[in-house]
């Protein structure tokens, strides 16, 4: 039986509460996804289930590449199914958009994360802002590494977009959670799990938009504001590709401030009642003190970890200790300035986005999307069953284009 995990300052095992569950309650939506956005940086291998789900659910695949993911490869699976409609978009290291605000991606937040480069934040503003060009008004955003093939739950998902702008999916097997997380659950003690962008539905005709800032747990910053409002809705779960979160210290290293951070948010939306208070008062309950109380805090959870493994000698007990130590090594560099700072920043982003995102409407065609974006890259295909499997065939037929911008 697992332990729970005393101490009012101190990590939480759960959030589901905060939770608006929909589960039980599904009808037929009146219209359907619009597109699926796929941040990928696996091989285009990795894809296949979300073509064919692309396919099946009549929505846009659009396939945001870098890494091992690339605009050709992708377009080469596409071709394989006649039904499907994607957009392959490159995305070059250090692109960055043009509207996106950089107040929360200051260097000062980057060394507190460890010097942690991703670019998952950048592909998934890219996307809310291609749905805004597209007209798009229901899209979902799901990783390349979870796999689901049931277009039932991709339905209840349109559903609750009808009435709330955003609602998702929790990812229990394999579990989406932190390594500190993992290293909890490994001690023994409850660590359950919540809504993340793994599998997460957004109306984007709901104005203002949020955006996803450049720190680990991008997501949940994304919608804290529905959930302080008890908006985000659960419509069931997913099951992510399991993997090794104690193979790299490093992993522990870049998370721990963006997790110091979102599980203390969440501590305090629990606690302070969310809705009857408002986002705003909320954020401003995130004193100085609160931070200082919630480091140590952190400090004592993380020993508490240790203690309960150090009995173990196996080698992933043995990795878990290990990545403990680098994320205890990288909360000593942190201090409470610094997450009242970010959260200074974080409000003053959330304004600019608002305005700047309000202000995108929709474009004539896919060129014109493309360069308010400021992509150079980018493919467009339409499959049909006489140039199925056939990926030259394809690019030929309908419009597979490269586009280079001029600027």
């Amino acid at each position: 039986m697992s332990r729970p995990l005393d101490g009012p300052m101190r990590h939480r095992s759960s959030h589901s509460e905060l939770l608006a569950d929909v589960q039980d309650s599904y009808v037929e939506s009146a219209g359907g996804l619009n597109a699926i956005v796929v941040p990928s940086a696996r091989r285009a291998s990795s894809l296949d289930l979300l073509i064919d789900l692309s396919a099946r659910l009549g929505a846009v695949l659009v396939v945001l590449c870098s890494r091992h993911s690339t605009v050709e490869d992708v377009a080469d699976r596409v071709a394989r199914n006649p039904l499907a409609e994607a957009f392959m978009i490159d995305v070059p290291k250090g692109f960055q958009l043009r509207q996106m605000p950089r107040r929360t991606a200051a260097p000062e937040f980057r060394d507190a994360s460890g010097g942690r480069a991703s670019d998952l934040s950048t592909k998934r503003n890219l996307g809310l802002l291609l749905a805004r060009l597209m007209g798009w008004g229901k899209i979902a955003f799901i990783d390349d590494d979870i796999t689901l093939t049931d277009t039932a739950v991709f339905r209840r998902l349109s559903k609750s977009l009808d009435t709330s702008n955003m609602a998702g999916m929790v990812c229990r097997d394999y579990p989406d959670n932190s390594v500190v997380c993992h290293a909890l659950r490994l001690a023994g003690f409850h660590q359950d799990n919540f809504v993340s962008g793994a599998v997460l539905g957004v109306n984007c005709y709901d104005l203002p938009l949020t955006f996803f800032p450049d720190i680990y747990n991008e997501d949940w910053f994304f919608f804290s504001r529905a959930v302080v409002n008890h908006e985000l809705t659960s419509v069931g779960d997913a099951t992510q590709l399991p993997y090794k979160p104690f193979a790299d210290p490093g992993r522990a290293r870049s998370e721990e401030f963006g997790d110091l951070l979102a599980e203390g948010l969440y501590s305090l939306i629990g606690d302070a009642g969310g809705a009857a208070l408002g986002y705003d008062a909320l954020l401003d309950l995130a004193t100085w003190q609160f931070w200082h109380d919630w480091i140590d805090g952190r400090r004592e959870t993380h020993e508490i970890i240790k203690s309960y493994l150090a009995d173990s000698d196996t080698v992933e007990t043995r990795q878990a200790m290990r990545s403990l130590s680098a994320a205890e090594d990288q909360l000593v560099t942190i201090k409470a300035d610094t997450c009242v700072a970010f959260l200074d920043a974080w409000r003053a982003d959330l304004k600019d986005w608002a305005m700047s995102s309000a202000a995108v409407n929709m474009v004539s065609d896919y060129w014109e999307a493309m360069a308010v974006l400021g992509v150079r890259k980018w493919r467009h295909a339409v499959g049909g069953d006489a140039y199925a499997g056939s990926a030259q065939r394809l690019r030929t037929r309908s419009l597979q284009l490269s586009y280079s911008a001029s600027r």
